[in-house]
């Protein structure tokens, strides 16, 4: 019987990956003529943003219905979709105000929509967090070169794996150490000082290779925004999505008997996979609106 669960489980998994290919596909066809609809809309500035957040929200929503939610250890654990790739646009278009609305109605007419168990406010109040966020990283991001933003990115993965060496060398050489203290003080937690630190330095060099892989593949002009695009999504959503796995893992009970790495890694790394596609066509899609905007004013 187990055996039989699992496999249709798989099988379901296996058929809305698809779905989500062919949605990604779609969506990279049919984006410029999208957006020119948008754009061409209104000519009021003011009046322009708000349909255009308004179309974003709504192109949002219906890729929303298209999701697939995981069930884990009895309660709601992650939701598999593609709706990021319009309700992050008004952050990163229109600034952490926008992105902050979007992002927070999405979330609360989508469980209108398609309530997938108990309705939850504080996940709304984090989605409009991630949103707003979003808009402030990238508003500071895109002043600075890709070049500055990269060594940024190494410079903190860097500093988390000497942190992390500091931390291994303390316990190891200095037993008697103050800080050392407070390290064995956290007991089982504290290897997430140590090795914890290390896996999340390994990954991040991983990351920053595979985005340097991507940059090179790809020559394209939409690529000047990826690795903005990265790092803005990366800091957002991995905030987000721990403050959701707490504030679930506090709100259904189901989930408050399962140990709390064991539901964290699996939403942490659905979230890096949608950060990478959502980095790739959000910066596509971004590169698309700047030029019909120039054909606008020209």
């Amino acid at each position: 019987m187990g055996v039989e669960a699992s496999s249709h489980g798989f099988a379901v998994t296996k058929y809305f990956i698809r779905c989500y290919i062919k949605i990604f596909i779609i969506i990279l066809v049919t984006a410029p003529e999208l957006v020119k609809g948008v754009i061409f809309m209104s000519k009021n500035k003011s009046t322009k943003i708000l349909v255009q957040c308004a179309l974003f929200l709504a192109m949002a929503l219906v890729l929303r219905n298209f999701s697939y939610m995981v069930f884990m250890g009895g309660g709601a654990g992650m939701r598999l979709g593609v709706s990021g790739f319009f309700s992050k646009m008004p952050a990163i278009l229109f600034g952490p105000m926008y992105g902050a609305a979007v992002s927070g109605l999405t979330d609360l007419f989508g469980y209108v929509l398609k309530p997938d168990g108990p309705y939850i406010f504080p996940v709304t109040l984090t989605a409009a967090l991630g949103g707003a966020m979003s808009g402030l990283i990238f508003r500071f991001a895109k002043k600075r070169s890709v070049q500055t933003i990269q060594k940024l990115y190494a410079g903190v993965v860097i500093a988390v794996a000497a942190f992390g060496a500091v931390n291994h060398i303390c316990i190891v050489k200095f037993p008697e150490c103050m800080w050392t203290q407070i390290l064995i003080g956290l007991k089982s937690k504290t290897v997430y000082f140590t090795y914890g630190l290390y896996v999340v330095a390994i990954l991040g060099t991983v990351f920053f290779i595979i985005n340097m892989v991507l940059q090179k593949k790809f020559k394209a002009s939409f690529m000047n925004e990826y690795m903005r695009l990265f790092v803005t999504f990366l800091i957002a959503d991995v905030t987000v999505t721990t403050l959701n796995t707490f504030i679930l893992i506090w709100f259904i009970p189901a989930l408050a008997n399962l140990p709390f790495m064991t539901f964290f890694l699996p939403r942490l790394a659905q979230e890096i996979v949608a950060v990478f596609m959502h980095s790739f066509v959000i910066a596509y899609l971004y590169d698309v609106f700047k030029r019909f905007n120039k054909i606008e004013q020209n």
